[in-house]
């Protein structure tokens, strides 16, 4: 919206509904500094297609923040909840370990079989500790370069498939070790081992590899890579002996944090229930506020209730365009 101060003109610019509350605004104003109508009318255009752009980014950046939070929180309480279930249970370690869950990281056998036996002498207990600290170092390495090993890029994109991300997947190339050795195969009639020569890797098949991964996928490495390395930490304090540690209240709060809000259909059928209940509303009015709900689950998504402060920051910048 055009308007004039004086004979300088601004730009109004409405915030939606679903965003005033986070950033704590009904409307944005900035000079046009200038006092040619139709210049200005140029300017305020440009503005309000990129505080669009800015509404946009922050509604995207805070499902995508959410998202995350939520895998890397399943992630934690997937692992950690299955190592508690089977020592309790006393299941055996191949169905903890072929349970059909993409969540679950990739383990060593040794580790898990040694982690679910009951009782554990000093040597399992040092053993365990040491394969879950080599794989934290091994963990944070990939994470300080961006550099995936093999294992992980298989992993992740499993669960970006399983889960139905909407993520960029990289190139088949990315995925393919130019390096790796396949493991000797076994020739059942001469009861042998035998080893396939390998070509080497030729230029392009490296270049694919040392690729860097699509914004959108690497975000997702990163998150889970980070939350193996809290359930490994979490599970590293276990086997050590300590209980109730500042690490293991934030492992629970985030799995509680990271369970399903309630919806916005959801919030509001309790909301009408209630008011059908003390019948303070008549079936004219119940209709209308149907229609209402309906109209903005339509313009806004069914999305969850949730909190998400908008940054001082990005308000700067949308004003210093």
């Amino acid at each position: 919206m055009l308007l004039r101060r004086g004979k300088t003109f601004y730009c109004r610019v409405w915030v939606p509904l679903d965003m005033r509350e986070r950033i704590g605004r009904k409307e944005l104003k900035k000079s046009l500094r200038t006092d040619d109508r139709q210049t200005a009318r140029t300017a305020a255009k440009l503005l309000t297609a990129k505080a669009e752009q800015f509404f946009f980014r922050a509604r995207a950046g805070v499902m995508r923040d959410r998202e995350l939070e939520v895998l890397a929180a399943e992630l934690i309480g997937e692992f950690t909840g299955r190592v508690a279930e089977h020592k309790d249970n006393r299941k055996n370690v191949m169905d903890w370990l072929f349970s059909e869950n993409g969540l679950l990281p990739p383990v060593d056998q040794d580790m898990i079989e040694t982690t679910l036996k009951t009782p554990k002498t000093p040597d399992d207990v040092v053993y365990v500790a040491e394969w879950y600290t080599r794989r934290i170092g091994e963990l944070e390495q990939e994470i300080a370069t961006e550099s995936y090993s093999r294992q992980t890029r298989y992993w992740v994109k499993c669960l970006v498939e399983a889960k139905g991300l909407n993520v960029e997947v990289p190139q088949s190339g990315w995925f393919n070790d130019p390096y790796y050795k396949f493991p000797p195969q076994y020739d059942a009639e001469f009861d042998t081992y035998y080893q396939d020569e390998e070509e080497p890797p030729t230029q392009e098949e490296i270049e694919a590899w040392n690729s860097p991964a699509p914004p959108s996928f690497n975000s997702v490495c990163l998150t889970l890579l980070q939350a193996q390395i809290d359930a490994y930490r979490h599970e590293l304090e276990r086997i050590q002996g300590k209980r109730n540690t500042p690490l293991q209240a934030q492992v629970l709060k985030r799995i509680e944090a990271a369970k399903p809000r309630p919806k916005l259909s959801e919030l509001f059928e309790a909301y009408k229930d209630q008011k059908r209940t003390t019948s303070k509303w008549s079936d004219k009015t119940l209709h209308k506020y149907t229609e209402y709900m309906h109209d903005i689950t339509k313009a806004i998504g069914n999305r969850e209730r949730e909190h998400y402060p908008i940054l001082t920051s990005s308000l700067r910048r949308f004003f210093a365009i």
